[in-house]
Parts: structure tokens; C-alpha cells; sequence
């Protein structure tokens, strides 16, 4: 899962890196997919913390420890 949510954090950063240069002379483009990178990134985050809060109940239920 970590490693997952990392991958997509870089892939993020090298989205920005190319959606500014390719839509650096269109402002209304470059932030609308600035936005979308943002949210697919936040939203990768958000998996991140369900996956470690399925796996922690399912540790709790087991009774086995982390």
C-alpha cells in the first residue's frame, strides 16, 4: 500500500512538471489539470489511510499484533 501511495506521489509531481509545460500559455487548462492531479493525489492518500485502518481491524479482530 506504501508503496503504491509513494508511486503515485511521484507520478503527481511529474504530472505538474509536464501539465506546466504543456499548458503554460492556457491558465484556465494548467489549473483545471492542476487540480485534477491534486485531487487524484489526495484521493491516493485517502486509500492509503483506509488501507492501514482495514488492516488494523483486521489485526484487532484476529488478535494478531503488528
Amino acid at each position: 500500500m506504501l508503496r503504491a501511495e509513494r508511486l503515485c506521489d511521484e507520478q503527481a509531481r511529474q504530472a505538474r512538471v509536464t501539465i506546466v509545460h504543456s499548458l503554460h500559455t492556457a491558465p484556465a487548462g494548467l489549473l483545471l489539470a492542476s487540480d485534477l492531479a491534486s485531487t487524484i493525489e489526495s484521493a491516493s492518500d485517502g486509500l492509503l489511510a483506509a488501507g492501514h485502518a482495514l488492516r488494523r481491524m483486521v489485526l484487532t479482530k484476529t488478535g494478531v499484533s503488528s
